[in-house]
This record gives structure tokens, C-alpha cells and sequence, in this order.
């Protein structure tokens, strides 16, 4: 059996205050001040003491209150308003530590809807970007004369890329396609308006409406 010789230096002085607070409790009857016990949990909280901890202050303290001399009737009924007492002694732990677990799930919430919050918001930025490229394409298809080679959604994206001063790799990145594939829509877009040089294609993407003149370029 667990004994007061084989406790740490500062759970010893808790647990005879413990065994005398609990027969005090046991000799008063139902019905008496629950406020020791509470205290005893406020202390042992103070000390850093866990409720296995005070579990084992517990099972000492009956071990010399309740089982010697008693018969199982009574053993059984002090044995119950023991327990009571114990769950008192302990609440002040479990209210910190449902405390800590509950501020703990308050934070995870706010920062996955911070995150969700921020995925949402990139989305409505790239999908906000896409609909001004993909209107400047459909109103391209009412221009007249080199307009009448009929540029794709993608290749008008690439055009105003292009006409903005952006070099392959930013165009790929910006439109999410390989280096390759800009190269590729970069040629069929000169191919189809008869242009073969990016100062051209400037010009021609200024005249068409498609970047704003104000704009400044770097020519690559």
C-alpha cells in the first residue's frame, strides 16, 4: 500500500491535510461544507499537482479512514461520500485543463477559418482576373480587319501578357500552362494577325483595346 514515505516533499504536507479535511468530512455527516475539499484542490493546483496525483492522496487517506475497522455496509456507504468529496478536490484541475482544452479548440477553429477565409479570397482574386482577360477576349471578336483571324480565349489572354511586358515564364506562371505552351500560342497568335514581333503585337494590342495605352511595357 502507497504511503506518505514514498511521496515527493511537497505532496506530503497536502496529504495530511488531505486525511484530516476527508475525516473531517466522514464524521460530520451529509449535508456539510464542501469548501476544504475545494481548497485542497486549489492547493494542490497551486503545487503543480496532476489528478492522478491526488488520486493517490486519496487512496492513502482511505486506506487508513475507511477500510480498517469498518463492516462492508458502512465501508461501502463511507466509501461513496469519500468519492463525493474527492470529485470536489480535483475540479479545480479539471476546470484548468478543460479550460486549456477548450481555448486550445477555440484557436485551431479561428485559424482554419483564417485559412479557409485566405484560400477563398485567392480564388475570387484569380477568378476576378481571368473574367477581365476572358471579356477583353470576347470584345476582341467585334474589332475589325486583323481581329477577323479569330484569336482564341487563351491566345488573347497570351497577347495581353505579351503586350504588357511579361516574358514567357511570367505568362506561364500567370496562366498556370508551361513555358512551352505559351511559345506555342505566342506563334499561333503572330501567325494568325501577320505580326511577327513583340513591339508590333504592343502596338496592335494598344490600337485593339486590349492593354491601355497609359500602361508602361518592357519589351522582352
Amino acid at each position: 500500500m502507497n504511503s506518505l514515505a514514498n511521496m515527493p516533499d511537497r505532496q506530503t504536507e497536502l496529504s495530511r491535510l488531505y486525511h484530516a479535511a476527508l475525516q473531517d468530512y466522514l464524521n460530520q455527516g451529509a449535508g456539510c461544507d464542501m469548501a476544504p475539499s475545494r481548497e485542497l484542490g486549489r492547493h494542490a493546483l497551486a503545487l503543480g499537482l496532476e489528478t492522478l496525483d491526488m488520486a493517490r492522496i486519496h487512496e492513502i487517506a482511505l486506506s487508513t479512514l475507511v477500510l480498517p475497522n469498518n463492516s462492508p455496509s458502512s465501508r461501502s456507504h463511507l466509501m461513496g461520500r469519500a468519492g463525493l468529496f474527492f470529485a470536489e478536490a480535483i475540479m479545480p484541475i479539471e476546470q484548468t485543463h478543460r479550460g486549456a482544452r477548450e481555448a486550445n479548440i477555440h484557436l485551431n477553429q479561428i485559424v482554419k477559418a483564417l485559412s479557409q477565409r485566405s484560400s477563398e479570397l485567392a480564388d475570387s482574386v484569380a477568378e476576378l482576373k481571368q473574367e477581365v482577360l476572358h471579356r477583353k477576349a470576347k470584345a476582341m471578336g467585334d474589332l475589325p480587319k486583323k481581329n477577323a483571324a479569330h484569336l482564341s480565349s487563351r491566345e488573347m489572354e497570351v497577347l495581353q501578357l505579351i503586350a504588357e511586358g511579361k516574358a514567357n515564364k511570367q505568362t506561364a506562371d500567370e496562366l498556370n500552362i508551361s513555358i512551352k505552351t505559351v511559345e506555342k500560342h505566342r506563334q499561333k497568335v503572330m501567325e494568325k494577325l501577320n505580326i511577327h514581333d513583340t513591339a508590333s503585337l504592343t502596338r496592335y494590342a494598344i490600337s485593339a483595346g486590349i492593354i491601355e495605352s497609359s500602361v508602361q511595357v518592357t519589351i522582352v
